[in-house]
């Protein structure tokens, strides 16, 4: 049969066989040539291979950024009372997340940060549970240039008072009864436990704030032969700083890092008593020898 306009072309040689396969020509008995600019090379599959994510960010205000894990450690610290704009509220967290671990700020457990007014001289205050029915309490006044420090100071206490596993200088000088501080022991050695404790959490604050302080602590002025020369207040808060943070000889304290966790406790067992601190003085009796003194009492 003839059809009309039918293209007529060479049949292929029955030893010459083509065929078409991913841009490339093969040809019976010879090797696979792939032709140049269309090879591609297999890529390893990434299957199940995930790329890092960033932390998804929960909470910020003021310059203060917080993560979900981050944020969600510090759900047992209630904010009340007046706090315009949450200026102070942003300023605590950043102080938490900087100078404390997520484990340690969980183990502070349920502490309520109070905006109130203090008695003239005090910027913050802490308060202990001597019942069931009461929350560990912190008191900022919003009146008063709070800074680092002292925000650090105030929940250092609060960890001393929850963490019962501390031992030595890190551990609270107060005694336990159950869950609660016993009160009528607070009442007995009031003078020892403050001389004693807030030494202590001087100590441990001065560890743990990323930058120095630009103030001394107001308890510096209790050691003999510094006073209130804020001058040398601050000089001996820079000894104390470089002394407990280990700094090699020739550092400066403004060079200085703050370190959290089990490194600060370690610290602070270890060097306290080389500071000048240490040395703070109530009625004759430096910080050393109440805590000596109360340690002989407790046991």
């Amino acid at each position: 049969m003839l059809i009309k306009n039918a293209k007529r072309g060479k049949r292929p040689s029955p030893k010459l066989k083509t065929r078409a396969r991913n841009n490339n020509t093969r040809t019976a008995g010879k090797p696979n040539k792939p032709k140049e600019g269309n090879f591609s090379p297999k890529i390893p599959s990434q299957k199940g291979k995930r790329k890092p994510q960033k932390s998804k960010i929960a909470y910020n205000r003021y310059g203060t950024r917080l993560t979900v894990s981050e944020l969600q450690s510090q759900k047992k610290i209630v904010f009340v009372g007046k706090d315009p704009n949450g200026r102070m509220e942003s300023k605590i967290r950043l102080a938490l997340k900087d100078s404390f671990t997520q484990e340690e700020i969980r183990a502070m457990g349920r502490v309520v940060v109070e905006f109130n007014k203090l008695p003239k001289g005090k910027l913050a205050a802490f308060y202990r549970r001597y019942d069931e029915s009461e929350d560990a309490r912190v008191r900022f006044d919003p009146e008063e240039d709070t800074d680092w420090d002292d925000i650090v100071h105030e929940f250092v206490h609060a960890l001393k008072a929850a963490d019962a596993s501390r031992t030595d200088y890190a551990a609270t000088n107060y005694k336990r009864t159950g869950g609660v501080f016993d009160h009528l022991f607070r009442i007995e050695h009031e003078e020892d436990l403050l001389n004693a404790e807030e030494a202590t959490v001087v100590a441990e604050s001065a560890i743990r704030t990323k930058e120095p302080a630009k103030r001394a602590s107001g308890y510096y002025d209790e050691i003999p032969n510094v006073g209130r020369d804020t001058a040398k207040m601050k000089k001996a808060y820079d000894e104390d700083r470089l002394t407990l943070l280990d700094s090699p000889k020739g550092r400066k304290v403004e060079d200085t890092k703050g370190v959290r966790g089990k490194t600060a406790v370690n610290k602070l067992n270890k060097n306290f008593p080389k500071t000048n601190i240490s040395k703070k003085s109530v009625n004759g009796q430096t910080a050393l020898q109440s805590y000596e003194r109360l340690k002989s009492i407790k046991k």
